[in-house]
């Protein structure tokens, strides 16, 4: 009987172990709960869980964590007190005490601090309101991405509310560096875990000589998922105010697009500049199809007055053009515009197409043969030079056969009429009419080697053109199609790893098979390598009448222990262009890069440097600074871009 006894004791105290150290499970609403601790106690009266040591609770993807709790089933309401931990798959919350229901995702935490893993934003405060799954009130908190204890940056506010996913809006708020307070505003907002949420961007200021001190202010506007827009104000203080808008869009079927609009009221120059850009297209295979590029401009004087670098300003044109087909089966139909603006003089030179309607037959078989045409009249326009219409038919059969030695036979012929206005220069009824015969016959040799493939491709073709009786005025390129009687020889030397092609060298000598004089063309030749730490690119002619180079444009760089050196020409004998571009980067430290670069015009009537560039920037771990140097002819800038990681760039400086 005894023995019995101290057996039923032994059982009962084993359960009672296993009760204590095991997990609880409750199927309550379809949702798993798991419950640990190195005691419990459970009452079954209020269905409450008194948990104590190593408190862990975890329900539907939340994990709790704390020294005691009180848990009720029913209601899913939490009491934790003591390192108290709340983690689902977006956040960490770490608090002394909280009050949490874990059903609804709500409650309070006290003394707390919030981790959001994706972004690393660190949040903390002296009480968390979770007033859902994505909301919290916050009251006595601060907001960074820096990892210290101490940050190197924060803002701190007497109370906020943060919606992830969307913004935190904060009121008295102060804008700290390593704790000391340095800026503060009435009121915040800054997006949360989003990239497009209504409201004010980081604006910038600065100075640059020619414009004064100016301000730049964007404000984001999200007008649905697939559209937004940025309206712009701008304040310069020796030249007046601009205002810009940008609208962005991306539609079902393919068709997206940009459009810019800026205005400034220049009173140096008492000049109302006003811009326009715009950029859209949507593309059917089988249906309309259409694009637009505008550039546009009411004064030629704008991008060199307010253009941000030396390519924008020293523009000789700018182009707008835009064209709507319709594909049906080999066919396709089209009507299309294109706008020149001479942004140096106003001699009325360009030449423009207002409008191009034509069909296209895309390549056809027919046997051995591929068949294509194309043809169309145009409207050519000039406010200050000649008018004319110009009727083309151009129809091509073209031909391959061959395997290892392949033979490529091209048959063209381009008729054109025209009529001709405001002018004595050419006829009304000018015509022209020229075949354009091609041949051209082309191998493949390679041999490969151990982790290498040399491939030698040779091209042997000739090119001939009849001659037109009559002549026409140049309204594009179809015009610069001359009688010709080409023979040209061209090789191409590749080499292959197993990582691609690193290596590409092509010489090409054209002869000119007509009587007369310099019936050797300039020999033509192209570089490029790419394998680190070097890379090439390089094209270059050599004239043999002059035993000259006439055209070289080449860039060079090495990237060698973080150190970044390039350099670049571009000459043009005939054209008179020569100048030279330079750049150096390297690294000081891990967090510390210089960059620089220069552009040097050996041409240039005036100032030889048109262009130098220097910056320096700092990375850490949440922030980073760039400042920049830019010296221009006629002015110079200095400017400073600030980077918060979560929140952006906070720039003062060029325009």
């Amino acid at each position: 009987m005894r023995e019995n006894f101290s057996k039923s004791i032994f059982i009962i105290i084993l359960l009672s172990i296993i009760v204590i150290f095991a997990p609880l499970r409750s199927s309550a609403d379809d949702v798993k709960t798991t419950i640990s601790s190195d005691s419990l106690e459970y009452r079954k009266g209020n269905d409450n869980y008194f948990l104590k040591g190593n408190v862990e609770i975890r329900r539907g993807g939340i994990i709790l964590k704390a020294d005691e709790a009180e848990f009720n089933k029913d209601s899913a309401h939490v009491l934790l007190r003591g390192n108290v931990t709340y983690e689902d798959k977006g956040s960490v919350i770490k608090a002394d005490s909280a009050e949490i229901n874990i059903n609804e995702k709500t409650g309070k935490i006290h003394d707390g601090r919030i981790f959001f893993k994706k972004g690393n934003y660190h949040i903390k405060a002296d009480e968390i309101e979770k007033v859902g799954d994505k909301k919290y009130i916050l009251r006595g908190a601060s907001f960074t991405t820096c990892d210290a204890p101490l940050p190197a940056w924060c803002f701190s506010s007497s109370h906020a509310d943060l919606v992830v996913g969307d913004r935190l809006k904060a009121g008295n708020v102060t804008f700290r560096v390593k704790g000391v307070p340095v800026l503060y505003t009435p009121y915040l907002w800054a997006p949360i875990l989003t990239s497009r949420k209504t409201g004010l961007l980081f604006p910038q200021f600065g100075y640059r000589s020619d414009l004064g001190a100016f301000y730049k202010q964007p404000f984001f506007i999200v007008l649905a998922d697939n559209r937004d827009a940025t309206v712009r104000l701008d304040y310069f203080s020796n030249r007046g105010i601009g205002e810009g808008l940008e609208y962005r869009y991306v539609e079902k079927g393919g068709l997206s697009g940009k459009w810019w609009g800026y205005h400034v009221s220049d009173r140096k120059l008492k000049k109302n500049f006003y811009l326009l850009k715009a950029s859209q297209s949507r593309y059917d295979r089988k249906g309309i199809s259409h694009f637009i590029n505008l550039n546009l401009l009411n004064e030629k004087e704008f991008y060199h007055e307010y253009g941000p670098n030396v390519e924008t300003r020293i523009q000789r044109f700018l182009k707008s053009s835009g064209a709507v087909s319709y594909a049906a089966g080999h066919l396709r139909y089209y009507l299309s515009a294109q706008y020149w603006q001479d942004l140096q003089f106003n001699d009325g030179d360009t030449v423009d197409k207002m409008p191009t309607a034509g069909i296209t037959l895309h390549p056809v078989g027919l046997g051995p043969f591929l068949f294509s045409m194309n043809t169309e009249a145009t409207n050519f326009q000039s406010n200050d030079s000649y008018n004319a219409q110009r009727y083309s038919v151009s129809p091509e059969i073209s031909t391959v056969i061959g395997d290892a030695f392949r033979l490529n036979q091209t048959f063209r012929m381009i008729g054109a009429a025209y009529s001709i206005y405001h002018t004595d220069a050419f006829p009304s009824g000018t015509q022209r009419a020229m075949i354009d015969y091609k041949i051209g016959l082309t191998t493949s040799i390679f041999r490969r080697y151990a982790g290498l493939t040399h491939t030698i491709e040779p091209v042997l073709s000739y090119n001939y053109i009849t001659d037109s009786d009559y002549d026409a005025p140049l309204l594009d390129s179809q015009e610069a199609i001359k009688d010709r009687s080409d023979l040209m020889l061209s090789v191409t030397n590749k080499l292959i790893d197993k990582e691609g092609m690193f290596m590409s060298f092509r010489l090409v000598q054209p002869y000119d098979m007509r009587e007369g004089y310099r019936q050797w063309k300039p020999l033509d030749s192209d570089l490029y390598i790419n394998r680190q730490p070097f890379s090439l690119g390089l094209e270059a002619s050599y004239d043999h009448y002059i035993k000259s180079i006439s055209i070289i444009n080449g860039n060079a760089g090495l990237n060698f222990r973080n150190i970044n050196i390039s350099v670049g020409e571009r000459y043009d004998r005939k054209n008179g262009i020569r100048f030279y571009t330079g750049g150096l980067g390297f690294n000081i430290t891990e967090k510390l890069t210089f960059n620089s670069s220069v552009w040097y015009d050996e041409k240039a009537s005036d100032t030889r440097i048109r262009n130098i560039t220097s910056s320096a920037s700092y990375a850490a771990q949440c922030w980073g600074i760039t400042a920049t140097y830019t010296k221009k002819p006629g002015s110079y800038s200095i400017s400073l871009l600030f980077s918060l990681k979560g929140l952006g760039e906070y720039g003062m400086g060029m325009l």
